[in-house]
């Protein structure tokens, strides 16, 4: 069985968002700074009842992707990965005695951006490149432009760092 570790999470989308019981393989935390959550099948079941659309609209929501994570089976330990491309943020992402990465770092504060841009924050699993075929004003423009060159520049710089630790290992 995988050593997992305990977390509480949510989307974190704004403050009546639920928060959610459940644990992260430490050997693979977080994909593109989001947190990989695995749940019991309580919990799996209130995460579908609260974030799976009831009905799909076809311009945003990609119908097959919804369909497989509801329609999963767990893990051989019984979880089910609610991970998937959702944007979940551990509730201790918001400690400020958390030692996380810069891409974490960008990841928390795109998601506070995005919380409070009216014309786009019914989007909670936009990611940068796809704000920018959306219409937005120039500032808007500017901001996510230039977060994304910082975005880039860290991911670069992070897979240096452990490209030199796979190195040094060998």
């Amino acid at each position: 069985m995988t050593d997992y570790i305990k977390t509480n999470f949510g989307l974190y989308n704004d403050e009546n968002d639920p928060i959610y019981e459940g644990f992260y393989n430490p050997s693979n935390p977080r994909w593109n700074g989001w947190l990989n959550p695995y749940v019991t099948k309580e919990v799996f079941d209130k995460i579908v009842e609260d974030v799976v659309p009831k009905v799909f609209n076809p311009d945003w929501d990609d119908e097959d992707f919804w369909i497989e994570l509801r329609d999963q089976k767990p893990n051989e330990d019984g979880l089910y990965y609610v991970g998937c491309g959702l944007c979940w943020c551990a509730e201790d992402d918001f400690s400020s005695e958390v030692n996380i990465s810069e891409l974490d770092e960008l990841t928390l504060e795109w998601n506070r951006w995005l919380s409070t841009q009216s014309n786009i924050k019914d989007k909670p699993y936009m990611d940068a490149q796809e704000a920018l075929m959306h219409d937005l004003s120039e500032y808007q423009r500017r901001y996510v432009t230039h977060f994304s060159l910082r975005w880039e520049t860290a991911q670069n710089d992070e897979y240096a760092r452990w490209k030199q630790a796979q190195s040094t290992e060998d």
